[in-house]
């Protein structure tokens, strides 16, 4: 498979492995996100995904040179793919665990749009990003109409997709699609230990603040609020609760339970 599943203490492990076409994404490597998604979906237990790739870029994006080797290129195959393909990473994202992308070498277009659904991304420092649609003519996908002006806003999502230029992880972490940007050979150490911090934070805790904080894109204040009053009810009965408060008063490190976070 050009995309494997490893689990193993409650941490998935999403590698993209297909160097002949720079990890690029196509219907193969779609069909297999979807299982993979679906099976994730019905894991017990997960708290932290790891999404990342091998080789020498994260993703070229969808894989241009498989469509142009089509002897007729089918748009509704290409919108059925595009469909799978967004559902499968909104899939992942909506579950409680965290999803942690690595991204290196080269992003581009789908390999862009799909580190967009990652809820912390982490980049090498010469990582290179392009939205990369305008040179074939394309629109957006994978959502990547939504995150842009989400996170970088209206006026520098339509410069990025129009002018389809090479970024900088700099340019990036400025407008909020990335929080850490670490040298290129420690950008797997970071991965790891990134999801050994969370695995030692309140696992009911941490999804209740992921679900609150999705929940605020689409909420008004005053739903939002209604909101954070029912999960602060529900986890001031959590015995992580009674322990963290206990802690505290001791003036010690809390222990908390590392179990399923759903």
């Amino acid at each position: 498979m050009s995309i494997r599943l490893e689990i193993q203490d409650q941490v998935a492990r999403i590698l993209i492995s297909h160097p002949a076409r720079m990890n690029a994404l196509g219907e193969t490597q779609i069909r297999q996100l979807e299982q993979i998604s679906r099976e994730l979906a019905a894991q017990q237990g997960l708290r932290v995904i790891l999404l990342k790739a091998e080789g020498e870029v994260f993703g070229a994006g969808g894989d241009m040179r498989g469509l142009a080797q089509e002897a007729a290129l089918s748009p509704q195959r290409l919108a059925e793919a595009t469909a799978v393909f967004a559902a499968s990473m909104l899939r992942l994202q909506q579950l409680p665990a965290i999803m942690i992308a690595g991204v290196h070498g080269y992003v581009g277009g789908s390999s862009f749009a799909m580190m967009n659904f990652a809820d912390i991304v982490i980049a090498a420092r010469f990582t290179r990003f392009n939205t990369g649609y305008m040179r074939f003519a394309s629109g957006p996908d994978g959502a990547m109409s939504w995150w842009l002006p989400l996170l970088a806003g209206y006026r520098q999502a339509l410069q990025w997709l129009l002018l389809a230029e090479n970024l900088t992880p700099e340019e990036l972490q400025t407008a909020g699609l990335i929080n850490l940007i670490v040298p290129d050979e420690q950008l797997h150490d970071v991965l790891e230990k990134m999801a050994a911090r969370i695995l030692r934070t309140p696992p009911q805790c941490v999804a209740a603040v992921k679900k609150l904080l999705l929940a605020s894109q689409t909420n008004n204040i005053e739903q939002q609020i209604a909101m954070e009053t029912g999960v602060m009810t529900e986890l001031a009965g959590s015995p992580d609760f009674q322990e963290g408060v206990r802690a505290f008063a001791e003036k010690r490190a809390p222990r908390f339970d590392q179990g399923q976070g759903r």
